[in-house]
């Protein structure tokens, strides 16, 4: 029985010291669409971000992806870095093909 209690107590211990990093899935996915927005994508807006247990779920068209010139370069990479830059973040996931074009703005 005391072995129990002591596991308890380091149980609980353990979980108040990770409850600091712990961030709502709303706060993060609004921080993560904030961040998304920085970047040159065609329309933020089309990317979908779902967040659940910190977990982040990119989705977006699921066109191919037409050839990458540096005028033209994958955002993907950068999509998803800026995505585990936010606080609270777990995972990224792409939902869909890899091939989402999530291309430069045009102006």
């Amino acid at each position: 029985m005391i072995e129990v209690e002591a596991l308890t107590k380091r149980f609980g211990a353990t979980r108040a010291l990770l409850s600091v990093f712990l961030r709502p899935d709303t706060d993060i996915s609004r921080d993560v669409e904030r961040a998304l927005g920085e970047i040159p994508l065609t329309d933020p807006a089309a990317i979908t971000v779902t967040v659940r247990h910190g977990v982040v779920t990119l989705a977006g068209p699921g066109e191919p992806a037409p050839r990458r010139t540096r005028e033209s370069p994958d955002l993907i990479p950068l999509a998803i870095r800026v995505t585990w830059d936010v606080d609270g973040v777990v995972d990224v996931v792409l939902a869909g093909p890899r091939t989402c074009t999530w291309g430069p703005r045009s102006r």
